[in-house]
């Protein structure tokens, strides 16, 4: 579901997966359970009623009633974990439930009928996936989006609103913008590094 679909999920397949992921679709500030390593093997509370007892990979469905799920991960394998793990993902519509998205350590399978939606589809562009861009041309938006393709930990530019008119420094070049202003930034010393600053005046 989503917001412009809220038919709220009664019933909701994961899958758990001790990798964790940052979701494509929530946010940090609806959904705690971020990237990082969680147990191989852990028991599983879920809104401190339901308790699983769960091993990487493995599927187990919850039945969400109030718009965010609490998880308590307790570890039970031979890995050492100094504390139990908390944490919420966000299961009413105001932010997406998206089959295929993981949310921290969970993979949101679906319902019993659910068939997982194809991969998102990079557009077509001349902007890398591998090496680096010469220059890159943006288009400034004061509404925020998370992007699908970089998670929180590679992209610190996220969902929320920005300003309309804004002082942008880049790359050593200052543009004023306005919402929809087209804009090329230009590597300042021959080459992009690893991350491109933004900053905000």
């Amino acid at each position: 579901c989503d917001k412009q679909n809220k038919n709220k999920p009664t019933e909701l397949i994961l899958q758990y997966v001790s990798e964790g992921m940052n979701s494509a679709f929530q946010p940090a500030g609806k959904a705690t359970c971020r990237e990082g390593d969680y147990p191989e093997q852990a028991t599983v509370t879920v809104d401190g009623k339901a308790v699983y007892n769960l091993e990487s990979g493995d599927m187990f469905k919850i039945f969400p009633d109030g718009a965010e799920t609490d998880f308590l991960i307790v570890p039970t394998g031979p890995a050492v974990f100094s504390d139990d793990i908390e944490c919420n993902i966000h299961t009413s519509c105001s932010v997406p439930i998206v089959v295929g998205d993981q949310i921290g350590p969970f993979l949101v399978i679906g319902e019993e009928e659910c068939e997982p939606p194809e991969e998102p589809e990079c557009p077509p562009c001349e902007v890398c996936d591998t090496g680096r861009p010469e220059t890159l041309t943006l288009k400034y938006n004061s509404t925020g989006a998370n992007s699908e393709y970089q998670p929180e930990s590679k992209a610190s530019c996220r969902e929320g609103m920005y300003p309309s008119n804004a002082m942008v420094t880049v790359e050593g070049s200052t543009f004023d913008l306005v919402n929809g202003d087209v804009f090329t930034i230009t590597p300042e010393y021959g080459g992009f590094s690893a991350e491109t600053d933004f900053e905000f005046a």
